[in-house]
């Protein structure tokens, strides 16, 4: 009768499953890929880990001719009749507006027309609304990119095509270097997240101006993961450790509350008891 029986939703790959593509890189290359590519199997296979990830950038993504180059707005193009509008809240939100009024005021869209759009863009899988995680009634929303491609290519290539389009793509390379790791590391909490919700409802908090990277909840338990993007010594991760201990106190729930932190390498994690601590190559090892 022309009725369909079944949908299925094809979804981008998660961070663990993104391994066997890149058997040369190491852990810290692997979670700087997902970064910029994100999950999605067609932009995993131009990268090529032979070459360094600021070497495949360069070939790949910011060379005008590359596959990579246009592919959002391409997207754009493909599946929206007006595309200016949604391409106006993309730049808005990748730009820092994070509120339902914050995107409306940077991309002129008015309020009464923004919620079909937003609506849209999470429909499609490149925006999310998010939440602290302990509130079952999303009081306090706000808007992000999920799709990690999209947000590499706004903060790095959108900006810079003028440069980009006459060849000059070294000055954009070294310019992006200088905060590279801050971009990775909003990604890294996203694979933090991805780990811990095996075992846990897990997700980020904030109130006011108080965050916390990463809480996982479960029965009569709760975690709180301070995550980081860099090398750590000993005494420093424990003035993060007692910081977060702090801002926990901030969090009203009850249970057994454990503490923790997530980065790239730790100095000195024998010597943390009590604490749970882990590198990145504690993550990569499941």
């Amino acid at each position: 009768y022309g009725r369909k029986t079944a949908e299925l939703e094809v979804k981008p790959l998660k961070f663990a499953e993104i391994r066997n593509f890149f058997p040369r890189y190491s852990s810290k290359e692997l979670v700087e890929t997902y970064a910029i590519l994100g999950g999605v199997p067609r932009y995993l296979e131009e990268f090529d880990d032979s070459i360094d990830i600021y070497s495949n950038i360069k070939n790949k993504i910011l060379n005008s001719t590359s596959f990579l180059y246009n592919e959002p707005l391409n997207l754009l193009f493909e599946e929206f009749k007006d595309y200016s509008r949604y391409f106006g809240i993309l730049n808005a939100i990748a730009g820092g507006a994070t509120t339902f009024s914050e995107i409306s005021s940077k991309s002129r869209v008015p309020q009464n027309k923004l919620s079909k759009y937003l609506m849209t863009l999470e429909r499609i899988g490149i925006v999310e609304r998010i939440h602290p995680i302990t509130e079952r009634r999303a009081k306090r929303t706000l808007y992000r990119l999920s799709d990690n491609f999209y947000r590499f290519w706004f903060r790095y290539v959108y900006p810079n095509r003028s440069f980009l389009e006459i060849g000059e793509v070294d000055p954009v390379l070294e310019e992006m270097k200088s905060d590279f790791n801050a971009f990775v590391g909003l990604a890294f909490e996203d694979i933090v997240i991805e780990m811990l919700s095996k075992e846990y409802k897990a997700g980020r908090w904030w109130y006011k101006d108080v965050e916390i990277d990463v809480v996982g909840i479960r029965k009569d338990e709760v975690v709180f993961f301070e995550v980081k993007w860099k090398d750590l010594g000993y005494k420093e991760t424990l003035k993060i450790l007692e910081k977060l201990k702090e801002k926990s106190e901030k969090v009203k729930l009850g249970g057994v509350r454990k503490y923790g932190i997530v980065a790239r390498k730790i100095r000195g994690k024998k010597k943390l008891e009590g604490y749970l601590v882990y590198d990145l190559d504690d993550l990569i090892r499941g």
